[in-house]
């Protein structure tokens, strides 16, 4: 019983990864021998990245169908695992600071002119499809239903390679926030946001030193038309109202 609680628990941290795994064959098992006296004894907050530490050597040595297939799964389990380290993080900063984070700031008028950062509490991560689709065809139950459907079900091979064969990049951004307050378990969301592929190599620009309007300048010299200009300047003001991102305010 309290192995199926723990599992049901990180089911819902790592959905699409638990499914994936109960696909490989011969690691069916897998999930419920990592839930020894080691898991047992992690905290509540650290349970899901050390789970996912131990899950994750356990499977170097697995066959996937072909390389592109196993950087696809890769890449989705980042994005999951970037979403349980930022809910680690602000729990962490509620816990043991007593912080409760700030709320999404408001826009300037001129916010394009001023220089932006990532803000706290947000991962980010290229995904091959939109994980709302990944999670409909991966998970056909609600997240706390899931561990009990994939003991009985566990999810065919053949699905996981059909929805791999689609490809729709998606640069993942997801931002953690407090929806009910405790300083002992305090309840974390996910508000996210998915971009274009093209918009990660730009994350490398938004380190609170370059504004939206600087980095809009170099990519129309390099040859970018008004219309690329005008799409990245809506994902950047779009990540902006959703908190994904803040200015930087001397």
């Amino acid at each position: 019983m309290r192995t199926n609680l723990i599992l049901s628990q990180l089911a819902r941290a790592f959905p699409i990864r638990f499914s994936i795994v109960t696909s490989i064959k011969g690691k069916s098992d897998i999930l419920t021998r990592l839930v020894d006296t080691q898991t047992m004894r992690s905290s509540s907050i650290d349970r899901a990245t050390k789970f996912e530490s131990r899950l994750r050597e356990s499977l170097t040595a697995t066959i996937f169908d072909s390389t592109k297939e196993q950087k696809m799964i890769i890449a989705i389990h980042e994005a999951e695992l970037g979403m349980v380290m930022t809910s680690n993080a602000i729990k962490g900063a509620v816990i043991d600071k007593g912080v409760m984070p700030n709320g999404i700031a408001g826009i300037d008028q001129d916010w394009s002119t001023l220089p932006v950062k990532l803000a706290a509490y947000v991962s980010a991560a290229v995904i091959p499809l939109p994980y709302e689709e990944l999670k409909r065809s991966l998970c056909p139950v609600a997240d706390s239903e899931l561990w009990r459907h994939l003991g009985r079900s566990p999810t065919p091979v053949s699905r996981v390679r059909a929805i791999l064969r689609k490809e729709d990049p998606r640069l993942f951004v997801a931002r953690a926030s407090i929806n009910r307050l405790s300083r002992c378990e305090p309840s974390v969301s996910h508000q996210t946001v998915e971009l274009s592929e093209g918009f990660n190599p730009l994350f490398s620009y938004i380190n609170g030193s370059t504004s939206v309007n600087e980095l809009l300048v170099q990519l129309k010299q390099a040859g970018a038309t008004d219309q690329i200009l005008q799409g990245i300047k809506s994902g950047f003001l779009k990540l902006l109202e959703t908190g994904m991102l803040e200015i930087v305010r001397e």
